[in-house]
């Protein structure tokens, strides 16, 4: 914005018109404006800032009544008329304050004004020559509120006095209160509550994390898997946990498939054994069977005397007839007693080799069932790292977002030292317990 003529009329010390034409300079960029203490140097500042915005140029100049010169008369209305260029167009704003006459008992005068000068004459800028449209007009076209231009065109002379003369405590207040630098103060502070909230939400989530990671130290049974190599080596991000525990879930998948194969072949065993006992079984029922007739043919060879002497009855009655029946017959039940004997002693061998065989297949199915349990642990250790499996992904995008604002902090620093000294410490529990674990297992494998 280049000023190119200045009139203010009964404004500040200047009572009657003073017209400033800044086209005297000639083009020169840099000039003093000089003059004796309340001469109406800052009047200038006053009035252009007057006829833009409606306003002083300080703070204790804003008071539009006190605009008016004391030694104005009457007939004399207050107004200041600016002739200003920018974008290389030229403009005319008028500003009158209407004020009270003597008899009269309101103010009257009031008058504002702007026009684009052209060269075929001025040409009105708003639709009303109003306050409201012609402020809004001016701060599009010059592109600056009030405060915007009183500091960064003009900065005002009371307030720089002040800076000037002020103790060293207040020159910082006066410093923001002249340039506005409340807002930056504002967003300095919100974003130390913000840093705040972010270091206080990173906390809990590396706790969160912690947690986890116990858990899963605590769901699965120590082996040598990259899973474990991470863990010990307290130097890993979520996502090479996870696929760590993708690892872990497809080894633990495998196995579970193993654990059923070996599951069907067992329950195949253990099927075939029954079927070879309930076999026996029907053996041992016929060996029952044997013992009984066995004692019914003990029993019928202590009558055999009785037999014998029925026999000599009967021969004696006739003998003609049926000697050689019933001697046959006598032959043919010793025949039959040599055969059952015989397979009396070979049920007795398979008997015994069936129970030695089922107390065997017992033994296989008692040990298939324990082994259910851990079968059934391992599949709720896979549903289980399933669900973690979100619930990490979404912990790394909370921990990116959080490392974007403060990657670090010298008190995490300081836990996360804490937090080594402890694991370690639980490393070396953990191998401790690692050897006896060894020990065990060797003792148990015999």
């Amino acid at each position: 914005m280049k000023p190119i003529e200045l009139k203010m009329s009964a404004f500040g010390p200047y009572k009657f018109t003073e017209t400033i034409d800044f086209t005297e300079l000639k083009g020169n960029q840099l000039f003093v404006i000089s003059g004796a203490t309340g001469a109406g140097k800052t009047t200038i500042f006053d009035g252009i800032c007057f006829a833009l915005y409606g306003s002083g140029s300080g703070e204790d100049r804003r008071d539009t009544k006190m605009m008016r010169s004391d030694f104005a008369t009457d007939d004399t209305h207050t107004s200041v008329e600016l002739i200003f260029e920018i974008h290389n167009r030229r403009y005319r704003v008028l500003r009158q304050l209407g004020h009270v006459k003597k008899g009269n008992k309101g103010a009257t005068g009031e008058r504002y004004e702007f026009f684009e000068v052209q060269a075929t004459g001025e040409v009105p800028v708003v639709e009303r020559q109003i306050v409201s449209e012609i402020n809004k007009k001016i701060e599009e076209i010059i592109g600056l509120t009030l405060d915007q231009f009183s500091q960064i065109v003009m900065l005002p002379q009371g307030e720089f006095r002040k800076l000037l003369t002020s103790t060293t405590e207040n020159k910082e207040a006066i410093l923001r209160k002249i340039f506005k630098t409340e807002p930056y103060k504002m967003i300095h502070e919100k974003l130390k509550e913000k840093k705040v909230v972010a270091e206080a939400e990173l906390k809990r989530e590396q706790m969160t994390q912690d947690n986890f990671t116990e858990k899963i130290i605590a769901s699965f049974p120590s082996r040598a898997s990259k899973l474990f190599q991470l863990i010990e080596e307290d130097n890993f991000n979520t996502f090479q946990l996870v696929e760590a525990l993708k690892e872990e879930m497809t080894f633990y998948n495998e196995k579970i498939a193993l654990d059923e194969r070996n599951r069907e072949e067992a329950y195949d065993r253990h099927m075939n054994k029954q079927k070879a006992y309930h076999e026996s079984k029907t053996i041992n029922d016929r060996f029952s069977e044997l013992e009984i007739k066995e004692q019914q043919l003990n029993a019928l060879n202590e009558r055999k005397e009785e037999f014998k002497l029925k026999q000599q009855q009967l021969e004696s009655a006739d003998r003609a007839s049926i000697i050689e029946p019933v001697e046959s017959y006598f032959n043919e039940l010793g025949l039959e007693v040599k055969g059952k004997l015989a397979l009396l002693e070979k049920a007795k061998k398979e008997k015994t080799i069936a129970e030695e065989n089922l107390q065997q297949a017992e033994v296989i199915f008692t040990k298939e069932l324990n082994n259910k349990e851990a079968r059934e642990k391992s599949v709720e250790t896979v549903i289980h790292l399933n669900s973690l499996l979100p619930i990490f992904e979404e912990l790394e995008m909370k921990k990116n977002e959080l490392l974007s604002l403060e990657k670090s902090s010298t008190q995490l620093e300081q836990k996360l030292s804490t937090i080594v000294v402890n694991l370690q410490n639980q490393k070396e529990i953990s191998i401790g317990q690692k050897l006896e674990i060894e020990k065990l297992e060797e003792r148990v494998e015999p």
